[in-house]
């Protein structure tokens, strides 16, 4: 029998030994690293934050936060179904942070965009990179963070929010929790108005919280209206949208047959304690007063010109805006007035009936001269009794009851016509007023008032004055037709004496009238 003497042979097995061990890494390394590519290819690229795995022959270990809580799982799934792959060790895998509340936030200043916040998965962040870079000429920074929580909106919200920075100078938008609040400012009128209209109209799945935009800054603040030749014009700036529709439905009712331009910008800056409603609503209706003018303020400083119709009307204008409304304070007026109508032509002398001519002994020739020395000039009685020489009037002279039926006839169906808010007579009206001024110079005796008239729309005092003065225009025409001055007289009653109800449009059109009165 052959004696065990392994000192003779086991230092024979360390070359074996030695051989096995390269050969084993020869195998193994290749397996390990190929194990490791398809493990990486087979693990979906959106699954895991900061994903990694380790390969130790055929176990594979894995690590990194999932986005969602069943991501865990479906990692070591897909990494199991790797052909090759053995065992999978999750023991390094996590979820996401949780954020309460879910806070996600956008900031533009000029060109620079800043997004921050929490993001739920790497879709959503490339979609909001995406809008936040589709802001012109924006230079975006994006420093937000995965982070689980109350999402549901952010999509929507996010996008809607970046649009509406794309529209802003600066502001912030922040997602929380699934509402959405924006601050900002804007650079010009029309991106502020831009900015409303969008917020008006929410894009669905859109809940918004607060939104605080600011028009830019007016400096001074100016509001300004012109009226001429049929035409109202609005420049400046009214604090918000809301006002300037106001203003312009308060120009409507003031100047309902003009063409308005409504051209009022939107801007902040209004001074504390000027209402703009109050202060431009007064500045329209003392413009109505005027035939042509302009009124403004700027800041807090009030200021009219223009040119009025009648004396009366300046009057009033400048009787009102002596006490302009609170928190403006009056800084210029300047209103022309129409010069005074021309002196009424002297009466001829009284004419002798036949039957007088007749019984008049003849009167000895006398000089040219003394015939004019002679002739004694008529009494301001007999030149009130007598009508002015005129073509208008034809026929023989009517007395008081007369010449009041002959002015209810003309107007009867008609009325004398003006430009709206003035007392600029409409040419329209002229056949009318000869054939009025060819009764009064008809009428042989007594005093004529022309009395105006209006609607209710507007002040009293203003619609007095509006109404005296379309009035004295009357008398200004008929003492160029010939009717003696000193038989006339204006007198302006408003709204006082309706004829009609004030509710309808055509009940108001028939209160807005002249009226012809003769006295004893």
């Amino acid at each position: 029998m052959m004696a065990y003497e392994p000192h003779k042979w086991a230092f024979g097995l360390i070359p074996l030994g030695l051989l096995w061990i390269v050969g084993t890494a020869e195998v193994v390394g290749p397996v390990e690293s190929d194990l490791s590519t398809h493990s990486a290819a087979a693990l979906p690229a959106d699954l895991l934050d900061k994903a990694a795995l380790a390969v130790a022959g055929r176990d594979v270990s894995l690590s990194g936060a999932a986005f969602a809580a069943d991501g865990p799982l479906t990692a070591v799934q897909a990494v199991l179904a790797t052909p090759g792959v053995r065992l999978v060790n999750p023991g390094a895998l996590t979820l996401i942070p949780e954020a309460k509340p879910y806070v996600w936030s956008a900031t533009r200043e000029g060109a620079k965009v800043a997004l921050a916040g929490s993001v739920p998965d790497p879709a959503a962040r490339a979609d909001l990179l995406d809008a936040a870079k589709a802001i012109p000429s924006a230079d975006v920074a994006d420093a937000s963070v995965y982070q689980r929580g109350d999402t549901s909106g952010l999509a929507a919200d996010g996008a809607f929010a970046l649009g509406v920075l794309g529209k802003l100078s600066s502001g912030v938008a922040t997602f929380s929790d699934g509402a959405l609040t924006i601050t900002g400012k804007t650079g010009d009128s029309a991106a502020f108005e831009q900015t409303m209209a969008a917020l008006g109209k929410l894009p669905a799945g859109v809940k918004l919280a607060k939104a605080d935009i600011a028009a830019p800054v007016a400096a001074p603040f100016v509001f300004s209206a012109s009226s001429a030749d049929g035409a109202l014009k609005l420049t400046g700036a009214a604090p918000s949208i809301a006002a300037r529709d106001a203003l312009a439905a308060t120009a409507k009712t003031l100047f309902p047959n003009a063409k308005i331009d409504n051209a009022l910008t939107i801007a902040s800056g209004l001074p504390a304690g000027v209402d703009f409603a109050a202060g431009a609503g007064f500045a329209l209706t003392q413009l109505k007063g005027l035939e042509t003018g302009e009124t403004r303020f700027s800041d807090a400083d009030f200021s009219i010109k223009g040119r009025a119709a009648a004396a009366a009307a300046a009057d009033a204008v400048e009787a009102a805006v002596a006490s302009p409304p609170a928190g403006l304070k009056l800084a210029s007026v300047a209103i022309e007035r129409p010069p005074p109508p021309p002196a009424p032509p002297p009466a001829p002398p009284a004419q002798p009936t036949p039957d007088q001519a007749a019984a008049a002994p003849p009167a000895p020739a006398q000089p040219a001269a003394d015939q004019a020395a002679a002739s004694p000039a008529p009494s301001a009685q007999t030149a009130a009794a007598q009508p002015a020489a005129s073509p208008l009037a034809s026929g023989p002279p009517l007395d008081v009851n007369a010449c009041q039926e002959g002015f209810k006839q003309q107007l009867t169906g008609t009325h004398i016509e003006f430009e709206t808010g003035k007392a600029n007579i409409s040419h329209a009206s002229d056949a009318l007023l000869n054939n009025l001024a060819g009764i009064a110079l008809r009428c042989a005796t007594g005093q004529i008032e022309i009395s105006g008239h209006t609607d209710n729309t507007g002040g009293d005092a203003e619609n007095v004055a509006l109404s005296k003065a379309r009035a004295e225009a009357v008398v200004s025409f008929l003492v160029r037709a010939g009717v003696a001055a000193n038989r006339l007289s204006a007198a302006g009653y408003g709204s006082s004496k309706p004829v009609a109800s004030n509710d309808t449009e055509e009940g108001r059109a028939q209160n807005r009238r002249i009226e012809f009165s003769v006295k004893e």
